[in-house]
């Protein structure tokens, strides 16, 4: 499998990071909307169209998302993949449908002080594999819940699940850090999944007690601060692609 490893210090600006006749991998910077939502908002699709306009002629999952294989929250920064041309879409496409295409996170957390309400107490055979259906929750249902295993089959329709089966986020690598600035203590956790739902990291990471940095409905929430949580590698097609990770910056950054 081919490796390309690159160092990147600039995290404010969406950039191309990697270029071939069929794909581009894509640097999104933090508060920007992947895909176009009602209006013409600054999106990261319509930024790629600009430069790579036969992006916006394929036929994506959705409407005007064009080649965009995956989408980021609007908080998180990091690559994602974009296919130039139809038959490529079509088969990376397939290659994440099956599980194939893997996604690797990093993010910056510390130990809750309260619990949020509405999660279910996490127990599970693997600490290292947080599992869950999801289901949408609170106000305008911004955010989302984990559903204890069991309990979703008297409540399907209102519960999401990948193909019948928990959506997982694996924790490949963990260690502690230093907020020097507060004198917090703070985690990196490197993280894979391979499908995966809204908030799903975001959301995982509260349910066992360490929410990530900055996460404004999760936990630790510092105004004006980045939310600590980056997609920083992508394993497809024979070729593993890997940014800087996290925990390479200060975590006074994230504060």
């Amino acid at each position: 499998m081919e490796t390309k490893l690159l160092a990147l210090s600039e995290f404010s600006k969406s950039q191309i990071l990697h270029e071939e006749k069929d794909f581009l991998i894509v640097y999104k910077s933090p508060g920007m909307h992947s895909t176009p939502l009602k209006g013409d908002e600054e999106n990261l699709v319509s930024w790629c169209v600009s430069f790579y306009p036969e992006i916006g002629l394929i036929k994506g999952r959705r409407e005007r998302e064009g080649g965009c294989l995956h989408r980021l929250d609007f908080e998180t920064h990091g690559l994602v993949l974009f296919a130039r041309n139809q038959d490529s879409f079509d088969e990376l496409a397939k290659e994440q449908e099956e599980g194939r295409m893997l996604k690797e996170y990093g993010c910056l957390a510390a130990k809750a002080e309260t619990k949020l309400p509405g999660f279910p107490v996490f127990s599970a055979n693997n600490p290292n594999l947080i599992g869950s259906p999801f289901r949408s929750f609170g106000p305008g249902k911004k955010s989302v819940r984990p559903v204890a295993e069991g309990l979703h089959k008297s409540r399907l329709k209102d519960v999401a699940l990948d193909k019948g089966n928990p959506y997982k986020t694996e924790i490949l690598e963990k260690f502690e850090t230093l907020n020097n600035s507060k004198e917090k203590e703070t985690w990196y956790f490197r993280l894979k999944i391979q499908r995966g739902f809204r908030h799903q990291i975001r959301c995982h990471m509260a349910w066992i007690g360490y929410p990530i940095l900055n996460d404004p409905l999760y936990g630790n929430f510092t105004p004006g601060g980045i939310l600590a949580l980056r997609a920083q590698a992508l394993r497809f097609k024979d070729l593993y692609f890997c940014i800087s990770p996290i925990n390479e910056a200060a975590p006074d950054t994230f504060a």
